[in-house]
Order: C-alpha cells, then sequence, then structure tokens
C-alpha cells in the first residue's frame, strides 16, 4: 500500500525481510553516509534494536537509542554529535513518536547544516505556520512504528527546547519516510497499557476528525473509516491481540491523510481534544504521555466548548447512542466515549492521572506559550481555570 508516495509494508519478520532492501534501493547511488538508528530504551527491551542491527549487518550504524517520549534539543544535539558533521545515508526510526519525531529533526539539521534555530517554522499572531524553507535533499528515512501514532508518516518534527518560549519545529516534504514497516512481532511486543494510552489519542481525534463535516466524499469516507476502525477496537472484549493493534494502527495512518486534504494541524471540531493543554502537560510532566492527558481532557474540553448539534450528530451515529436535540445534544455522546476510555483503563479526569495538583499553574504558563494553539495566550483567557476545571 502507498499513500501519499509512502510505502506501507506490513508482515511477521518485516525488519528482516523488508528493510534491508529498502534502504538499498533508497541508498543506490548516494553518498555511502551511515546509517542513522534512532531508538528509545525500550527498543533493547523489546528486541527491536536486536534486530535491526541484525538486518544491517555489515552497514556502518551510527545509533541514537535513548531518546526521550517527548525529544528534546539535547536529543537533536546528541544525534548531531554522533554523526560527526557527516551526512547520514539513511534514517531509520523505530519505536513510538518520540523516536520518529527525533529522527527527522537529526535528518533536517543534518542535511541543512547551521544554527538550528534559524530552520524552525515560524507562527504569526493568530498562529499561522510559516516554514523555513528547508532546501537541502533530505537523507532517506524509514520509519519502524510500534504504536498507534500519527507521527509515522508525517513530515514535520517538533523538539522541546526548555531555554525557549516554543518548541523546535521543522517543516519539509523531503522528511516524510518512504516507507513505513509494521513488523508484527514488534507491534505485539508493546505493552498493552502503552498501546492503549496511544490509542486514546488516535480516538479522541478520530472523533474530532469524524464531526468536522467539511471536505468531500473521499475525505469522508476516510473519516468515518478511521473513527469506526478505532471504535470498534476498544468495544472489543478481551485482550488486545494483533488484529485489533492493526486496526488502531491503520486509523493512525489515515488520520495523516486527512489532516494533509485540510492542510490543518489540528480537528476543527472540540471533539478533537484540546491540544495545547494535553501538549503542555506531556511536555512538563514527566510520565504523562500525549494521549493520557488527551483523554483526560476530553470532557472537561466539550464542557467548556460544546460543539454545534451538527456535529454532535456525526458522532452520536457513529456511537450508536440517541440523536441529541437541541436541549440535550451533548450528555450522551460524551457518556459514550468516557465508557470507552474507561473500559481501557485511560483517565478521564486531571487528578486521575496521579499528579500533584500544585503544577498546573506551570501547565498553564505552557500552554500560553503554545504557538500552535494560540487562544491561551489572548490577555482574556485563563488555562489555569481551564485547568481546574478539569482536574
Amino acid at each position: 500500500m502507498r499513500q501519499h508516495g509512502v510505502a506501507l509494508l506490513a508482515s511477521a519478520g518485516c525488519v528482516e525481510a523488508e528493510l534491508p532492501r529498502v534502504l538499498a534501493r533508497a541508498m543506490r547511488g548516494g553518498g555511502g553516509g551511515p546509517v542513522l538508528l534512532v531508538c528509545s530504551p525500550s527498543a533493547e527491551r523489546s528486541g527491536g534494536l536486536r534486530r535491526v542491527r541484525g538486518a544491517l549487518a555489515g552497514s556502518e550504524l551510527v545509533v541514537v537509542d535513548d531518546v526521550e517520549p517527548e525529544p528534546t534539543r539535547s536529543t537533536l544535539e546528541r544525534g548531531l554529535a554522533l554523526l560527526r558533521g557527516r551526512l547520514p545515508g539513511a534514517v531509520v526510526a523505530l519505536g513510538g513518536g518520540g523516536p520518529l519525531v527525533a529522527a527527522r529533526a537529526v535528518a533536517a539539521v543534518a542535511a541543512e547544516g547551521g544554527d538550528p534555530l534559524k530552520l524552525v517554522t515560524r507562527y504569526g499572531p493568530d498562529g499561522t505556520p510559516t516554514p523555513t524553507r528547508l532546501r537541502a535533499p533530505k537523507p532517506p528515512i524509514v520509519n519502524i512504528p510500534v504504536t498507534p501514532t500519527p507521527a509515522m508518516d508525517r513530515a514535520g518534527a517538533a523538539l522541546v527546547d526548555p531555554s525557549l518560549p516554543q518548541r523546535l519545529e521543522f517543516y519539509d516534504h523531503g522528511l516524510r519516510p518512504i516507507a513505513v514497516l509494521w513488523d508484527h512481532e514488534l507491534v505485539s511486543a508493546t505493552p498493552e497499557r502503552v498501546f492503549w494510552t496511544s490509542a486514546a489519542a488516535v480516538l479522541i481525534r478520530a472523533l474530532g476528525d469524524l464531526a468536522d463535516g467539511d471536505g468531500g466524499d473521499l475525505e469522508r469516507l476516510d473519516r468515518e473509516g478511521a473513527a469506526r476502525f478505532v471504535v470498534d477496537v476498544f468495544r472489543e472484549a478481551g485482550p488486545l491481540g494483533l488484529a485489533g493493534r492493526l486496526r488502531l494502527m491503520s486509523a493512525a495512518f489515515i488520520q495523516t491523510r486527512i489532516e494533509d486534504a485540510r492542510r490543518r494541524l489540528r480537528p476543527r471540531s472540540a471533539f478533537g481534544g484540546d491540544y495545547a493543554a494535553a501538549t503542555a502537560l506531556h511536555s512538563e510532566l514527566a510520565g504523562v504521555s500525549q494521549g493520557a492527558a488527551t483523554a483526560a481532557l476530553f470532557a472537561s474540553s466539550l464542557a467548556s466548548a460544546p460543539p454545534p448539534v451538527a456535529e454532535t450528530r456525526r458522532v452520536a451515529e457513529l456511537l450508536g447512542v440517541r440523536p441529541p436535540d437541541q436541549g440535550d445534544a451533548l450528555f450522551p455522546v460524551v457518556d459514550a466515549v468516557l465508557e470507552l476510555l474507561r473500559s481501557r483503563a485511560l483517565p478521564t479526569r486531571l487528578r486521575e492521572l496521579e499528579i500533584d495538583r500544585a503544577v498546573l499553574p506551570a501547565v498553564a504558563e505552557r500552554m500560553r506559550r503554545n504557538v500552535n494553539d494560540p487562544r491561551y495566550a489572548a490577555p482574556d483567557s485563563d488555562p489555569l481555570a481551564r485547568l481546574r476545571t478539569a482536574w
């Protein structure tokens, strides 16, 4: 399967069967630089690091194996230091969203050279992005995701820099992977709890995409298909098997196509969650994933900005709940979504994240600095009140 030029390859033993072939073809006639392998410490535990090393035996590897769940500028600097000024012949990213994002950032700066701050996307006062034009050819990237993350086939990267009021973002079509490999054994090895946490963000994004009624027939089919994939897997009884995992991965893969068609970074509907608050929680607090934060904020996000009845009706039809009317349109729909989240032991309030309430002011300040979602930067906004409502 191909999506906007990205080959999707899925099978048992996919790392050994496909990775050497894909890289050999991509690196043919290249400059002969090393293969940069980017992963997190969990890749050692899952056996993924060992298997990729084995599949690429004979190739020169530069390995960054300590990527954080929320990559930082120091992650980028470690990767560049290991490359010692060389441009990688190819990049392989293995793991969840963190390694996939970090790999794109290292590839971008290694190819462009110079000060990373001069390469990042700029944002206007209204949040409109203006990507810096990155002209240098980028090394081919192969992603091996092990969780259902839309980061698997994107063309941008965002890193936290604690010294700056905003994240460092890089965008270039050349950073989109040439191939995405779903290795059945590695996908199955991801702990079920980790998989469900990632799936929470996919679920809420899918509901936001579905509620947004804009677009043509093909986009509508994508939205309905992705949302149906996720809801059906959440409703299945028993442990999460390979088939369910692959359907969640499929929904995440489709979501990039939906965003590309719309050319927006966030779902328009409030059903898509509170991106700024979830990102601030994930960035500020170690151990709080983007998915868990998105789930914990869902109900209060809708309460603070109720969507139109037409959007609520689209989600209600998918979930099979009572068609909403003008009076109490939202309540049965929210209850149905919260039931899905609770069925997989996912948080539905901030206090269920097991965090100290005293950290909320710091999270609120980070929300104000999120240039992707400028509503909290307005003088009359109160992000701290928003977090306290979600507590």
